[in-house]
């Protein structure tokens, strides 16, 4: 159990500022990366909302692997499938329902969605078989983690703007545009962090080591 709480803040740690990424900075990285040849702009516009579509259920994809474990150490690999099972069904009611009034944003969102149930499926499960419970410093970091990925999607929401005109052109412009926007949202969550006592620096070198030991 204490494992499964520092995987979940691990996890969160890290998804929680990527999704925020992703779903602000979709078009303007889609663009960096592809928008040269035939690969215009509308097609950028598309890709990228369709990419912070998908990109809402990362931290979902990511707690599945986190919270899975908490049956197979129990011999119980019948409930993970079962879930997986009922998710992918729902990510096939979602496609149908979606496709046509989201197009191509509906896809991406019925497969983020549909690994949310999954995920609280997962977690409901454990919690009532009493095999899962939040420690204090898991229900303490969650909002802290949330708060801080809320400020640097604040703060790349208005840098972006300023980045996206180096994003097109040459590869080496383009790479320095996307340099820059990563390394901005990267000091912005740094610093959001530790201003919102989310993590401190020997919290996140003493469960990387966990992590590797395990």
């Amino acid at each position: 159990m204490a494992t499964q709480n520092r995987g979940l803040e691990l996890a969160l740690f890290f998804t929680l500022p990527a999704t925020m990424a992703l779903v602000i900075c979709g078009v303007p990285i889609i663009t960096g990366l592809f928008q040269h040849g035939q690969f215009d702009s509308s097609d950028s516009l598309k890709t990228g909302q369709a990419l912070a579509a998908f990109s809402l259920g990362l931290p979902s994809y990511i707690l599945v692997k986190v919270l899975t474990p908490g049956y197979y150490a129990r011999h119980d690999t019948r409930t993970p499938m079962r879930f997986a099972m009922i998710s992918i069904a729902v990510n096939l009611v979602l496609n149908l329902a979606l496709i046509l009034p989201l197009k191509h944003v509906g896809p991406p969102l019925a497969t983020a969605l549909a690994s949310t149930v999954n995920v609280w499926m997962l977690y409901h499960e454990l919690r009532k078989r009493g095999h899962f419970t939040a420690d204090a410093r898991l229900r303490r970091a969650v909002p802290r983690l949330a708060i801080a990925a809320l400020l640097m999607g604040i703060a790349l929401y208005f840098i972006a703007p300023a980045v996206f005109p180096y994003l097109t052109g040459s590869i080496l412009r383009r790479a320095g545009g996307l340099l820059a926007l990563v390394t901005a949202g990267l000091v912005v969550y740094g610093i959001s962090c530790l201003l919102t006592g989310a993590f401190a620096l020997n919290d996140l070198k003493l469960l990387t080591k966990r992590a590797r030991q395990a």
